[in-house]
């Protein structure tokens, strides 16, 4: 009972909120992606290879640690069609090839978000 009542509010609070968390509007972009999609890890890099990149899949990997709590963690796998692939955090990859101006615009909300304050000029 105490249990459906939390998530009632929790469902509220969602609800009274005008903006998504950085988090919901990284699932949702995730979720819109389809597999072959050109993407950019707006926290890499210039030459850094994982820059620009190509979306596999959304992957979410839980597990259940030994008190019952269930942890989950939320990533993107990206290829380079080269026979290489690896994992990114979510909150940072766009759809489409991006240039540094709009990789950079695009980052202040997440380093904000991560560090809670402006980046340092």
């Amino acid at each position: 009972m105490i249990l459906s009542q939390l998530k009632a509010e929790a469902e509220e609070a969602k609800k009274d909120r005008a903006a998504p968390t950085l988090h919901e509007a990284s699932v949702a972009r995730m979720q819109a992606l389809q597999f072959g999609e050109p993407v950019t890890n707006i926290c890499a890099g210039d030459k850094n290879p994982h820059l620009h990149a190509f979306f596999v899949a959304y992957v979410v990997d839980s597990y259940t640690n030994r008190y019952g709590v269930v942890h989950r963690s939320h990533y993107a796998k990206c290829t380079d069609k080269k026979g290489r692939s690896w994992k990114t955090q979510i909150d940072v990859i766009y759809p489409g090839h991006l240039d540094a101006e709009t990789r950079a615009a695009l980052f202040e909300p997440v380093w904000q978000a991560t560090y809670g304050k402006g980046i340092e000029p």
